[in-house]
C-alpha cells in the first residue's frame, strides 16, 4: 500500500473483513521470551495445545477479541451448531471460556431470547464480564426503531443487554457503525458513526464517539482540543481506547491541532481527562509523516501507540517504499519500526494491522513479507510477534509442529500480557480435524508454542 487514499486502504482491509471474515493467526513464536511476564494461575496450563472438545462447527468463524488474561475469547460466527437452540440464521457473538470449555451467544435480549439482525465485530472487557458488539436486530432492546447497525453491551453477569450508539439524552443513531473498542474495565465503548449524537457534530461524515456506561454520558473524539468541527474526516476512523478509558487514540485526516499541516490522514491520541490531542504519527525528531498513518492501537496506561504507515520519513532508513508497522512512546516522544526482520531488515511487502500488548512489550502484526522470519515460504500473509524488549521477532501461525499455515491468516488480538494471541486463519493444518473447510478462530499459546482452536461447535 502505497500513497493511495485512505478510502482504499479502508475497502481493502476494513471492509472487506465485514463482508469476508478477517480475525488473526496467532500461533506460536519461537524464541519468544517471556520470563518477565510474573507467574500467573493454573488455569493458564489447562488443555494447552489441546483442540476443545466438541464437532467442527458449519461454518465460518472471525473476528476475536481476549480478555485481558486470554481466558475468554469473543468471537463472530455464521455457525448453527456453537450453541443449543440457534435457529436464527444469522451471524452471532460468543464468548468461550477456555478453562472450562463453555461457550455462550452474547447478543441476546435481556430475557433471554435470540436477536434477528446480522453482527459484524466485538469487542471484550479484560474480566470477560462485558462484550460490546454491533448488530443490525432490532429486537435486543426496547425502543430500538431506527433501522442501522447500532452498538450495544452485554453484562454477562446481570444477563442484561443494553444499547451504546445512543446521544446522552438517549437519543437514537440515525447512522450505522464502524470500528468498536472498550475500555478494559468495561465502563467505556469507542465507535465511529455518522450520525450527530451531540449538539456541535454537524459535519455529516463519520466521527469517533466514546460511552461512559457508568455515567450514561455521550461525548464525541474527533474535534480539535478548542472544539471546532473536524471537516477531514474520512471512512474508518479506528477509535481504540485505553483499559482506564482516559486515552483514545483515532485517525483523522484534518489539521487538528497547529502542527498538522501534511494534508494526510493522522494517528492522533485523545486524553478525554484533559481534554488534549496529541500528534501520535510523528518521527523522534517530530517530524510529520509524509504519508498516511492508520489503524492505531493504545496499551492499557496509554503510553504506547502502534500503528500502519506509508510514511517514509518516520525512521531513518525507510527505503522499501511499503507499509510498515510503527510504535510511538508518548512519553519518550520517540518513534520506532517494528516490522524488521530478525537481522534488522526491512519487509519486502507491506505489514500492516498492529495490536500492542496491555504491557506495551510485545507487538503483532500481519505482513506478507517473506524475508521476516527464515524458512517463510507459505506465500500467505502471517502473523508476527516482536519482543521490543529482547528486539526478537517470531512468526505466530504454527501448528504445535511449527508446519506454516496452507492459507491466509490475519486479525489478532493480543492477552494483556504478551502469552495469548487470538486469531482468525482459514488454514486447515494449525490443529488436527481441523475439516470443515472454512475460516476459524484459534488462540496461540506464545510460551507452551501451542495452538488450540476456539470456533469448535458443541457436543454431538
Amino acid at each position: 500500500m502505497t500513497g493511495s487514499a485512505y478510502g482504499q486502504a479502508v475497502h481493502r482491509h476494513g471492509q472487506a473483513w465485514m463482508a469476508v471474515p478477517a480475525v488473526i493467526a496467532v500461533l506460536l513464536t519461537t524464541g519468544l521470551d517471556m520470563r518477565a511476564s510474573p507467574a500467573k494461575a493454573d488455569w493458564r496450563n489447562i488443555n494447552a495445545g489441546q483442540a476443545a472438545v466438541g464437532s467442527p462447527t458449519n461454518g465460518t468463524s472471525w473476528r476475536p477479541s481476549i480478555a485481558g488474561r486470554g481466558r475468554f475469547v469473543a468471537f463472530i460466527s455464521n455457525a448453527s451448531n456453537l450453541v443449543a437452540g440457534d435457529t436464527n440464521a444469522s451471524s452471532d457473538v460468543f464468548i468461550r471460556d477456555l478453562v472450562r470449555g463453555t461457550i455462550r451467544r452474547i447478543n441476546i435480549t435481556s430475557a433471554g431470547h435470540q436477536s434477528q439482525g446480522l453482527i459484524d465485530d466485538s469487542s471484550i472487557s479484560d474480566d470477560g464480564r462485558y462484550v460490546a458488539f454491533t448488530s443490525a436486530a432490532s429486537d435486543l432492546v426496547p425502543g430500538d426503531t431506527n433501522n442501522e447497525v447500532d452498538v450495544f453491551v452485554r453484562d454477562l453477569t446481570r444477563g442484561r443487554t443494553q444499547r451504546v450508539s445512543v446521544s446522552s439524552t438517549g437519543q437514537q443513531s440515525s447512522g450505522g457503525i464502524l470500528n468498536l473498542s472498550i475500555s478494559g474495565n468495561g465502563r467505556y465503548v469507542a465507535f465511529d458513526t455518522p450520525a450527530a449524537l451531540v449538539p456541535e457534530d454537524r459535519n455529516g461524515q463519520y466521527d469517533g464517539y466514546v460511552r461512559d456506561m457508568v455515567r450514561r454520558v455521550t461525548r464525541r473524539v474527533h474535534a480539535a482540543a478548542a472544539g471546532q468541527e473536524d471537516l477531514g474526516n474520512i471512512l474508518g476512523r479506528d477509535p481504540a481506547v485505553s483499559d482506564n478509558g482516559r486515552f483514545i487514540t483515532f485517525v483523522s485526516r484534518a489539521g487538528l491541532v497547529p502542527d498538522d499541516t501534511n494534508g494526510r490522514a493522522d494517528v492522533y491520541v485523545r486524553d478525554v481527562t484533559r481534554g488534549t490531542i496529541k500528534l501520535v504519527s510523528l518521527s523522534s525528531t517530530g517530524t510529520q509523516g509524509n504519508d498516511l498513518s492508520v489503524l492505531p492501537v493504545i496499551n492499557d496506561n496509554g503510553r504506547y501507540v502502534v500503528f500502519s504507515s506509508d510514511a517514509s520519513n518516520l525512521v531513518p532508513g525507510d527505503t522499501n517504499g511499503n507499509t510498515d508497522v510503527f510504535l510511538r512512546d508518548l512519553v519518550r516522544k520517540t518513534t520506532r519500526r517494528v516490522s524488521l526482520s530478525r537481522a534488522g531488515l526491512q519487509g519486502n511487502a507491506d505489514s500492516e494491522w498492529p495490536v500492542v500488548a496491555g504491557n506495551g512489550r510485545y507487538v503483532v502484526f500481519l505482513s506478507y513479507a517473506s524475508n521476516m522470519v527464515p524458512g517463510d515460504t507459505n506465500g500467505e500473509s502471517d502473523l508476527f510477534v516482536r519482543d521490543l524488549t529482547r528486539n526478537t521477532i517470531s512468526r505466530i501461525n504454527l501448528s504445535n509442529s511449527g508446519r506454516q499455515a496452507n492459507a491466509q491468516t490475519y486479525d489478532a488480538k493480543i492477552s494483556d500480557d504478551g502469552r495469548y494471541v487470538a486469531f482468525y486463519s482459514e488454514a486447515s493444518n494449525l490443529v488436527p480435524g481441523d475439516t470443515n473447510g472454512a475460516g476459524d478462530v484459534f488462540v496461540r499459546d506464545l510460551i507452551r508454542r501451542t495452538t488450540r482452536l476456539i470456533s469448535v461447535g458443541r457436543r454431538g
